[in-house]
C-alpha cells in the first residue's frame, strides 16, 4: 500500500468532481485539514470513511488503496489489497491479543508474588500475666515481616504496696536457658527491632519464644519473675477487602453484654458495697479471705483468695470478652475459658480446670444470695 498514491489519487478523484477540500469535507463529512493530510501523504482514510469516498466517486476501496482505477492489467494486483488489508489486520489483531496475554501474565505474576510476601505477614497479639503480686494488661506484640514492635502496657500492683520498680527484664527460656530480650531501669516497657540484624527475636524460633516469653520486676524490697501470655488477636488473612464491620465479627470478641451478663451486674450492684471505683464483696473464714471486685466501667470481675500473707488464688472474669482467666499460686494451674465452653490451657496441665470453674460460679453464686 502506497501512501503516495493513495493521497494523489484522491486529489485527482476531487478535482475531476470539481470539488474543493471544504466542499468534499462537507460530503464525508470530516474537516478540511484531513483532507488536506490525506492529499499530502500525511495520513489516509480511516474505514469508514474509505467507504464514504468510494461511494462519492464511484470507485471502488480497493482502487483508493491502490491509488489507480481497475483495467485488465492491475485487475489481480488490485484485487489482492482486500487480502493483504485482511492479513494485516488479523496480524494487528493476533499482535494485540499476544500483548493483552502478556500483560495478564504478568499481572497474575505480580498477584501471586505479593500475596507470598504479603499473606498473613502481620500479627498483633495481646500481652497478659498474673504474678502474686503483679498483673500486666493491655500489653501488645506486634510481628511484620520486616520489624517487631513490643509494648508491655499496665503492670499493676495488687496488694498496693507503693514499691517503685527497679528494673524490668524481659527474657525467654529456650531448652532451660535464659536469653535476654531487653532490660530497663524505666517502670515501662517497649522495644522495636528490624529482622535479620542483630536480632533479639530469632524469626525462625518466633513461635517457640512467644510461649516461653517471662517478665522479671524488680521493686525496692522483692522481685517477681511472671509468665505472659501471648495471644494471637489478628492476622491479615483475608484474601479480600472485606467491609470492617465483617473483620469485626471475624476477629474479635464480641463486645456487648447478653441478658444473663446485665442481669449478674444488677445483682452485683444491689448487693454489693460501692467504694472508690468498684463494688467490693468480702467473706473471711479462719485466715482465709475472699475479696470480689467489680469494675462496672471495665465490665471485670476478680475474685481473690489470700491467707492474710499471700494471694493463693485469682479469678478475672471479662463479660464484654466472655472469658474466665484463672491462676493458682498453690499450683501450676492456669488457663482461659471462653463462653463458648472452649478451655485454653497455659499451664502444663488444666486437669482441674473444669473443678475450679464451676468453684468459682459457685462462690459468685453464694456472694448475690
Amino acid at each position: 500500500m502506497n501512501q503516495d498514491r493513495i493521497s494523489k489519487f484522491i486529489k485527482n478523484l476531487r478535482e475531476k468532481n470539481n470539488m474543493t477540500q471544504e466542499e468534499l469535507a462537507d460530503k464525508i463529512p470530516i474537516s478540511r485539514q484531513a483532507i488536506s493530510k490525506w492529499e499530502r501523504g500525511i495520513s489516509i482514510p480511516d474505514a469508514q470513511t474509505l467507504i464514504r469516498l468510494s461511494e462519492i466517486f464511484k470507485v471502488s476501496i480497493n482502487e483508493i488503496l491502490s491509488g489507480e482505477k481497475i483495467n485488465k492489467s492491475n485487475e489481480l494486483e488490485i484485487n489482492k489489497i482486500s487480502l493483504k488489508l485482511y492479513e494485516e489486520r488479523n496480524k494487528s489483531r493476533r499482535t494485540i491479543r499476544y500483548l493483552m496475554l502478556f500483560i495478564f501474565l504478568i499481572i497474575i505474576l505480580f498477584l501471586l508474588y505479593y500475596f507470598f510476601i504479603s499473606y498473613r505477614s502481620v500479627k498483633v497479639y495481646t500481652i497478659e500475666g498474673i504474678g502474686e503480686n503483679t498483673t500486666i494488661t493491655n500489653g501488645i506484640f506486634v510481628a511484620t515481616k520486616d520489624k517487631y514492635y513490643f509494648t508491655l502496657g499496665g503492670i499493676n500492683d495488687l496488694n498496693n504496696t507503693g514499691q517503685d520498680i527497679k528494673f524490668l527484664k524481659l527474657f525467654y527460656k529456650e531448652n532451660g536457658e535464659e536469653h535476654r530480650v531487653v532490660y530497663t531501669t524505666n517502670n515501662s516497657l517497649f522495644f522495636s527491632e528490624n529482622i535479620g540484624y542483630n536480632e533479639y527475636l530469632n524469626k525462625k524460633k518466633i513461635n517457640d519464644i512467644i510461649n516461653n516469653l517471662y517478665l522479671t520486676i524488680r521493686y525496692t524490697d522483692n522481685e517477681e519473675t511472671i509468665k505472659l501470655t501471648l495471644k494471637e488477636d489478628y492476622v491479615n488473612d483475608n484474601l479480600f477487602n472485606i467491609k470492617s464491620s465483617e473483620i469485626n465479627a471475624k476477629n474479635s470478641k464480641p463486645q456487648t453484654l447478653d441478658d444473663q451478663d446485665k442481669k449478674l451486674i444488677e445483682k452485683i450492684k444491689a448487693k454489693y458495697k460501692y467504694q472508690d471505683i468498684n463494688y467490693e464483696y468480702t467473706i473471711k473464714e479462719n485466715d482465709i479471705t475472699e475479696n470480689i471486685y467489680f469494675n462496672n466501667e471495665l465490665k471485670t470481675l476478680k475474685l481473690i483468695i489470700d491467707n492474710g500473707k499471700e494471694m493463693l488464688e485469682r479469678w478475672d472474669l471479662y463479660l464484654e470478652k466472655g472469658r474466665l482467666e484463672y491462676q493458682s499460686f498453690k499450683t501450676d494451674l492456669h488457663f482461659l475459658y471462653y463462653k463458648n465452653k472452649k478451655i485454653i490451657c497455659i499451664s502444663s496441665s488444666c486437669d482441674n480446670a473444669q473443678e475450679k470453674i464451676d468453684e468459682f460460679h459457685s462462690k459468685l453464686e453464694q456472694s448475690l444470695k
